[in-house]
């Protein structure tokens, strides 16, 4: 990791002309649930270079819980860009995926359920995006996680009012540290997303398991969203269903967001298993004193997560939650 931060940073200042720009974020967090509560105090610090042929960020994150503190780089990459070609290099965020909580093109990162679009941790890997044409791009990537070698490769092209991709990955997961053990997935997964008077998007996943156990599975998702008016104030709802073949598992997302006036947003969300009877739901009220300061409450219920075979549900304990977050960023 030493030597891909210095190789990054001999690249950046052997370049003359460039802008630089910092950006910090300052949280604090108080979680009380079932089984703990505790304080948690975050800072992320980032340092970003760029000019039209490169962008290039440095990012520490730093943490410091029960009487521990912990600081790690979190980005440490560069994009550089020719013609029709970008190429990056380094600790960086990879993202992919049209779906909203139901995304398994993005197996990278682990799913936060009160935010999953939100930020996500980086991720050793080389990407080469190609601009095909104006409609279409051609994407493939080399990750580097637990000392093993995935890749991912997509196609996007643009039919009509919807985008459409297709994706390959071969994904490399460490399920057993003192096994030295991993799993070897293959995936074709196929998106369509789309505007027709409300918001569509769709997936189907064909996934086979090579190791440690021969399998092989289809996943199919939808979604939709639309944002009405009450009281002039947006009303934004959305629903996204995954659905398992082989487990004959119906999993459900929905989520409602109401902004009362620009300084104070409702949310709330629901998560269930249709043949567990598993549940999710959270709720949240986020009030933004200006610019740069946010205060949000949280409050979720977990119902017989552990009767779930999804991960989205069964790593949570039941019980109630309670958190209370304080944001700047400047």
């Amino acid at each position: 990791m030493r030597n891909k931060l210095f190789i990054i940073l001999f690249l950046l200042f052997s370049i003359k002309s460039f802008t630089i720009e910092v950006k910090t974020e300052i949280a604090g967090k108080y979680v009380e649930n079932s089984s703990e509560n505790y304080f948690e105090n975050r800072v992320k610090s980032e340092l970003s270079i760029k000019n039209p042929d490169f962008y290039a960020a440095v990012r520490a994150d730093g943490i410091y819980k029960d009487d521990k503190g912990e600081v790690k780089i979190e980005r440490a990459y560069i994009d550089l860009y020719k013609n029709s070609f970008t190429f990056s290099l380094g600790k960086q965020r990879i993202f992919w995926g049209s779906g909203y909580l139901f995304n398994y093109v993005d197996l990278f990162n682990e799913v936060d359920i009160e935010d999953p679009k939100g930020d996500k941790k980086g991720v050793n890997g080389a990407i080469v995006k190609y601009k095909l044409n104006d409609t279409s791009r051609a994407e493939a990537a080399l990750i580097f996680k637990d000392e093993k070698k995935s890749f991912a490769s997509r196609l996007s092209t643009t039919v009509g009012l919807f985008e459409l991709t297709c994706n390959y990955i071969k994904n490399r997961k460490l399920i057993s540290e003192a096994a030295n053990l991993y799993s070897k997935t293959d995936f074709i997964i196929l998106e369509a997303k789309g505007e027709a008077v409300v918001g569509l998007w769709g997936t189907a996943v064909f996934k086979e398991n090579s190791e440690p156990v021969k399998s092989s599975s289809r996943i199919y998702t939808a979604g939709t969203d639309y944002t009405f008016s009450i009281n002039e104030n947006p009303l934004y709802l959305l629903e996204e269903l995954s659905y398992d073949e082989k487990a004959k598992t119906l999993l459900s997302y929905s989520l409602a967001t109401y902004d009362f006036t620009n300084d104070l947003k409702l949310s709330a969300s629901l998560i269930s298993d249709t043949e567990s009877g598993s549940s999710v739901a959270g709720s949240s009220l986020k009030y933004l004193y200006n610019d740069y300061i946010t205060a949000t409450v949280y409050f979720n219920n977990y119902k017989d997560c552990n009767n779930s075979d999804s991960p989205i549900l069964s790593e949570n304990s039941d019980g109630n939650e309670y958190k209370l977050e304080l944001k700047a960023d400047f």
